[in-house]
């Protein structure tokens, strides 16, 4: 058993039924490149053999009475494999749209809170022969790095599987009552106010800094709740969904663009955003004056953490730039506002978003976030960022699931009030795989910001060549 972390418990506390807080996989396959079928049951066996190397997977999330300390997560007595195992078949046409509509359709769906916090959905009837995988799990498990981690245990680097199955040496938890809960809380409750003043302080000092480095000119860097509102931030009344599209892009293509500007890969990848989401924007007449913000998650993990999957990031929030139209004008501009971002959070000397959460009990959270909705306060108060791109960093080369090349991974992420773009972005086998995640009710069009990037993809290639001529 163990506690959860401040952020994992943030994401615990924010799920309600509107927004849940669960990212869902779209893994692809060939099921060409295989030695035998790839079916339901070889599908699931290969899960159970790769059990010892997925701990999230066995993992049973119980809250504390009253909420009056953070969650544990208890080596489930009652795990079943097959509880979280579901076949289903993709609708015609087979394409990719109908897999993006049905990978939605499934990741609205809440996880039961009862049993570990993920599912697995295999998905036939694609065309061309493959079929998919949809892994589906709460962000309080897991985040993107962590998740890559998974995926690393799950897959192999040839066809042909890993001769040897990790010895299996798991061992379950007995479930604790509500007492027994309440009175293992006792020595956190009585250090919680020193904790909490510990974050205060670093919340306090950050922001000074902040502040301090704002007035000194830090440049171009976005900050919280200082972007214009656009269509995609606005609140949906009643229960909202989710849809899903993707795009991919050649790495070769990004690394000529890349330096050609002097930018890094991310750079890039803000920039093709930008521009898909300034040509989304002026087609309905709503391109605003100001640049919108971005949040940047970046991984805080070294090598020294593998094997951990539980949340460690720090937000970094440039601006996208959108209200300027040449592509390359915008990107010289996101590479500066990238580095001033950079030095901003550097100067800070704290996790900002990890202090935001550790000065309150979980229960009071809990409490905030339902207030924050209820009170119509979210409508009233502008989002923190108008969008998210979260970036990381794929394997260069194929994956192998039971000896199915892996051809897409593409990620719906969790949505939140009045942020209802979010883009996840991955390196994979030669190519940049963007998945944007839109609130259904507010961008029903969301393949036009996915072909979008593609499209400014050569746009930026143009600009990277007049920029080598010039």
């Amino acid at each position: 058993m163990r506690e959860l972390s401040p952020v994992d418990t943030l994401f615990c506390f924010m799920d309600s039924p509107r927004y849940p807080m669960h990212g869902l996989g779209v893994l692809v396959l060939d099921p060409s490149t295989a030695p035998e079928p790839l079916t339901y049951a070889g599908a699931r066996e290969h899960v159970r053999a790769r059990l010892p190397s997925l701990p999230p997977f066995r993992r049973r999330l119980v809250e504390r009475p009253f909420g009056v300390d953070r969650p544990m997560w208890f080596e489930d007595p009652e795990f079943d494999l097959d509880a979280h195992f579901h076949h289903v078949a993709v609708p015609e046409p087979g394409d990719d749209r109908a897999l993006a509509t049905l990978a939605a359709e499934v990741g609205d769906r809440p996880l039961d809170r009862d049993r570990p916090l993920w599912e697995c959905w295999f998905v036939e009837g694609l065309e061309g022969g493959r079929v998919a995988v949809l892994l589906k799990m709460h962000h309080a498990c897991i985040d993107g790095m962590g998740g890559l981690e998974m995926i690393s245990h799950l897959f192999d680097l040839e066809p042909e599987a890993r001769p040897e199955p990790p010895v299996d040496d798991w061992e379950p938890d007995r479930l604790m009552s509500q007492w027994e809960l309440l009175v293992r809380s006792i020595p956190n409750m009585l250090t919680g106010p020193f904790r909490s003043l510990r974050s205060a302080a670093g919340l306090a000092t950050g922001m000074a800094r902040s502040r301090l480095a704002r007035s000194r000119g830090a440049g171009e860097a976005g900050h919280a709740f200082a972007g214009p509102k656009v269509s995609f931030n606005e609140i949906v009344r009643g229960r909202p969904h989710r849809n899903l599209a993707w795009a991919s892009v050649d790495m070769s293509d990004v690394k000529t663009v890349r330096n050609a500007f002097g930018a890094t890969v991310n750079d890039v990848a803000l920039a093709l955003y930008s521009g898909a989401v300034r040509s989304y924007l002026l087609e309905r007449d709503e391109l605003p004056s100001r640049s919108l913000t971005v949040a940047n998650p970046v991984n805080l993990r070294d090598q020294t953490e593998e094997g951990q999957y539980e949340n460690r990031v720090k937000i970094m929030g440039p601006l996208l730039e959108t209200h300027l139209d040449d592509p390359a004008e915008r990107l010289s501009a996101i590479v500066r506002s990238t580095g001033d971002t950079k030095r901003a959070s550097a100067s800070t000397g704290t996790n900002l978003f990890e202090d935001l959460f550790g000065i309150t009990m979980p229960g009071v959270v809990d409490q905030i976030m339902n207030l924050y909705t209820a009170s119509g306060l979210a409508g009233a108060i502008p989002a923190p960022y108008n969008t998210v791109l979260t970036n990381l960093h794929g394997p260069p080369v194929p994956l192998y699931f039971t000896g199915a090349r892996l051809d897409g991974f593409y990620i719906q992420m969790p949505a939140f009030e009045g942020v209802g773009l979010i883009v996840a972005l991955m390196s994979y086998a030669g190519r940049l795989l963007f998945s944007v995640t839109a609130t259904r009710e507010l961008t029903p069009d969301v393949w036009k910001i996915a072909e979008g990037i593609e499209a400014e993809m050569g746009h930026l290639l143009g600009a990277a060549a007049s920029q080598r001529s010039a």
